[in-house]
């Protein structure tokens, strides 16, 4: 009895944890622009869910969930629904649509575990919820078209309401400074907070560092998982991955 209760809480345990990775918030263009996924799992594998075509209209979702492969149905009406499966990388929800036109895939992006969500904060005019998580620099071209190369790696966090943080990494071995030279050997990577808010398809990135505030505008657009940030200031256009 007592090995039968041991297992039964292991196995309940097992499937929890699948569900907590499956579980969450999600944003995309899934299937229109600026879409929100809401997914939830219960102890049997069943998911249920409720995508948001925009801040009013809403569709419901319901599958079922084995690591890592979601499989289920986007509802329509009472007779019409999509067939969906989603495969699950990390943060990163690669959704394939399958019907008899062919098969079109997407992305989404799981901004938190929470299975709930206050849907008009995330549909605020001010903050573009795309942007939300973080990401790393991996390619930099001067207004031009030619590399940049750089060592260091410029990292953004971007949370709600306009908050956030940035860290500086990869930092080359020595750097120069307005005192000589400098090690960075043992450095700490430097970090700051930020604030960022979208205006008119335009990224506004405000620096907070030492008592400082320096703002950066960007033009900026996302495809998958990448960003592309053109800074107005000097024409640099960044590409940026999701970490």
């Amino acid at each position: 009895m007592r090995l039968f209760l041991l297992f039964a809480v292991l196995m309940e345990s097992f499937i929890g944890s699948y569900g907590q990775k499956i579980q969450g918030i999600y944003v995309g263009n899934i299937l229109s622009d600026r879409n929100v996924l809401l997914l939830a799992m219960d102890k049997n594998a069943q998911v249920t869910g409720i995508i948001y075509l925009n801040r009013n209209e809403h569709l419901n979702f319901k599958g079922t969930y084995a690591k890592p492969q979601l499989r289920g149905l986007i509802v329509i009406d009472a007779i019409k629904s999509i067939s969906i499966e989603g495969n699950l990388k990390g943060n990163n929800l690669h959704i394939t649509f399958i019907d008899s036109v062919g098969i079109r895939m997407c992305y989404a992006h799981k901004i938190s575990p929470k299975a709930s969500v206050d849907i008009d904060e995330l549909y605020s005019d001010k903050y573009d919820f795309l942007l939300l998580g973080q990401w790393i620099t991996f390619r930099k071209n001067d207004p031009y078209g030619n590399n940049i190369t750089e060592h260091a790696t410029l990292t953004y966090d971007l949370g709600l309401r306009g908050r956030g943080t940035a860290a500086i990494g990869d930092l080359p071995a020595v750097i120069a400074t307005s005192d000589g030279v400098l090690s960075t050997t043992g450095m700490a990577p430097p970090n700051w907070e930020i604030d960022w808010e979208t205006q008119n398809g335009t990224l506004h990135v405000t620096n907070l560092v030492h008592n400082l505030s320096v703002d950066n505008v960007y033009d900026y657009y996302i495809k998958n998982d990448t960003l592309i940030t053109k800074l107005h200031f000097n024409g640099n256009t960044v590409l940026w991955k999701r970490k």
